[in-house]
């Protein structure tokens, strides 16, 4: 009894054992074929084709901002080096460094006793060419009464010439009817010949008057040039000793002064000279920005822009962008733009530095998000932009023109499409707007590829 107990047990959980495994075996077989709401372990070829789902956007017209930010300079609106314009001794000076001047104000003056006296030769010569012409004046008074009384002269010879020429004619006629004899004729004819001699006696006269008149204008002529040359040549002695006192040639603060009473100064020969004062305009100030070549496209005359001045502890001005030079520097690839900004308390000064910032901005442009181009390339090969267009459920590798863009928004411009002609060559078509565009995860997209929009929440 002791040995047959454990062989029962055994048989029985044996017949246990194998009804439970008869149980599982069902439903270990069902499971390799699909497993209620999980995916399949090994998934159908049908379901290994779907199509790959993608979001899709249009072209919007939008504005495109932009934020250009470059440290600057600030400069003085002029900076003006005064030198003298001719040799001399400083004999004094008036203004010293940092004093404020207005325009006009002496500086300094300088002490040129010999261009001085020139200057009293000039003026001495002047008042002798205008006592010449005075001269030559009444000159031709006297001379253009000479001529008169010549033509009046004329006028009475002239009156007797024809008086006698008369009277001969009437005694000849008298003489050849017998009437008068030929003595009384012989007598008039020699009166009508007197009057004639007479007469051109009286005609040399004139034209001796008035040529002597003509001379005495030419003289007068000479006498008004003298006087001219005279004046002209006080004038620029004149100027000379003007330039012997240095004036500010504008409202200015002086920043520099290298002058000392008694010095020797002269003027600058060639590219050389002496500065004896700098003077700086600052009511208005330039604010010195170089450009990058990427942004300089962007900067236009009138950009609205922010100067920060970290001395002034951070204090913004607001002002536009006045000017810039439009060529790059060939060595830097910066483009040089200055901004002007009031001045009116004189807090900005030159050479402190500042950072600017230019608010740029492209109105009305049709972009794409920057997530839907993808720009390939480099500065060596060239650059490439491009974007996916869905057309009929499939995605279309398309070349794209790009115009402006910042970190969000790319202007797109043109874009290429393929050629329907016998040649088939690819031609350029504006975005109309009403392209379907494949935005972000554009890796692993192919050229014909079968794609479906997502579903929009």
């Amino acid at each position: 009894m002791s040995f047959d107990r454990p062989a029962n047990e055994f048989w029985r959980l044996r017949s246990l054992l194998v009804a439970s495994a008869a149980a599982i075996l069902p439903i270990l077989s069902g499971g390799c074929q699909r497993l209620p709401g999980n995916a399949p372990a090994v998934a159908p070829a049908a379901e290994q084709a779907l199509p790959r789902t993608v979001t899709v956007v249009r072209p919007e017209r939008k504005t495109i901002h932009r934020t250009v930010g470059q440290p600057g300079s600030i400069q003085a609106f002029e900076r003006t080096p005064i030198m003298a314009k001719i040799p001399g001794y400083v004999q004094k000076w008036h203004v010293d460094l940092g004093v404020r001047v207005r325009k006009g104000d002496i500086l300094a003056e300088l002490w040129v006793p010999e261009m001085v006296a020139e200057l009293h030769l000039k003026e001495e010569q002047v008042r002798q060419a205008e006592k010449s012409l005075a001269m030559a004046q009444a000159q031709i008074a006297t001379a253009q009464a000479q001529v008169q009384e010549a033509d009046a002269g004329i006028a009475r010879a002239d009156a007797a010439y024809k008086y006698w020429k008369s009277q001969s004619e009437r005694f000849s006629s008298l003489v050849k009817r017998d009437v008068l004899d030929t003595q009384a004729q012989e007598e008039t004819l020699n009166q009508f010949r007197s009057a004639a001699a007479g007469l051109k006696e009286t005609q040399a006269k004139t034209d001796s008057a008035r040529a002597v008149l003509r001379e005495k204008e030419s003289a007068r002529d000479k006498a008004e040039l003298d006087v001219r040359v005279a004046e002209a040549a006080r004038r620029r002695e004149a100027e000379l000793v003007g330039y012997a006192r240095l004036l500010a040639p504008f409202d200015s603060v002086v920043s520099q002064r290298s002058i000392e009473t008694g010095q020797f100064v002269q003027p600058a020969t060639g590219a050389q000279g002496d500065v004896l004062y700098v003077v700086e305009r600052t009511d208005v100030m330039r604010i010195f920005v170089s450009v990058p070549e990427t942004d300089a496209d962007w900067v236009q005359i009138g950009t609205p822009a922010s100067v920060r001045v970290q001395a002034l502890q951070g204090q913004e001005f607001k002002a536009k962008v006045t000017r810039s030079a439009w060529s790059l520097n060939r060595t830097t690839r910066t483009l040089l733009t200055e901004i002007d900004l009031p001045n009116p308390d004189g807090r900005l000064r030159p050479g402190m530095y500042a950072y600017a910032t230019l608010n740029t901005a492209r109105s009305n442009v049709l972009t794409l998000p920057a997530s839907a181009v993808v720009t390939q390339g480099d500065v060596n090969v060239g650059y490439q932009t491009f974007c996916w267009i869905v057309e009929q459920g499939t995605v279309r590798r398309t070349p794209v023109e790009a115009g402006a863009r910042n970190d969000r928004l790319v202007e797109v411009v043109k874009k290429q499409v393929p050629g329907a002609g016998p040649d088939k060559e690819p031609r350029w078509e504006p975005f109309t707007g009403t392209e379907e565009v494949v935005q972000g995860e554009l890796a692993g997209l192919k050229d014909g590829q079968t794609v479906r929009q997502a579903q929009k929440p």
